[in-house]
């Protein structure tokens, strides 16, 4: 706007998306529920154990926007460090928070009828997952 004295609007009603222009295709990752969750859970075992609470305890005084302060872990962590709760309760709410935000995507997702969904295994790896996703590909 600064630069040219138009609104965004202007710019993006002139947008060209890709669609049609390219064969762009689509692949929805997914993993059963209960899977989902444990690896949620490992990880905000992980983030706590390599120093969550210290780096949101060296930024408590920075400023922090609206928007900032709501990332999941930032005021469960900050919870904790004001005394409204013990450490295991933090966890249990970071936890949670990203349960919920984990089905909330899932929802806005399955929407999509461009994706084309995969069941990821617990076990698999990334190179297992792409490899499978150009058999995909080749397929069509």
């Amino acid at each position: 706007f600064l630069k040219t004295d138009r609104p965004i609007s202007v710019w993006q009603a002139k947008r060209e998306g890709l669609w049609g222009k390219f064969d762009i295709q689509l692949f929805g990752l997914h993993k059963e529920r209960d899977i989902l969750y444990q690896a949620i859970d490992r990880r905000v075992e992980a983030m706590f154990q390599h120093g969550a609470v210290e780096e949101i305890e060296g930024l408590k005084e920075a400023p922090w926007s609206r928007t900032a302060r709501k990332i999941i872990g930032v005021e469960e962590i900050f919870g904790f460090l004001k005394r409204e709760y013990p450490l295991g309760r933090a966890k249990e709410l970071m936890k949670f928070h990203t349960h919920q935000y984990a089905k909330r995507q899932w929802t806005w997702f399955k929407r999509e009828e461009r994706l084309r969904w995969m069941m990821i295994q617990d076990e698999e790896d990334p190179a297992q997952t792409a490899s499978r996703i150009m058999e995909g590909l080749e397929k069509k």
